[in-house]
């Protein structure tokens, strides 16, 4: 699944950013670890709705 998701990513800090996600879901000595994932989620969908959906363009919109 991860190849999958990877896929959709266009930059490198993009991949970076799933890549450290992901890490954090493998730290069982974290116990934050699937807040870490969330929040750094979060932030590269955030990044990619960017890429995709600059904020100019959608406010344009009809």
């Amino acid at each position: 699944m991860e190849k999958q998701i990877e896929s959709y990513l266009a930059t490198d800090f993009e991949r970076k950013l799933f890549s450290a996600s992901a890490a954090y879901l493998e730290n069982k000595d974290d116990p934050l670890r699937i807040n870490s994932f969330a929040y750094s989620l979060r932030e590269l969908i955030r990044n990619v709705f960017e890429r995709r959906a600059p904020e100019e363009k959608v406010k344009s919109c009809s």
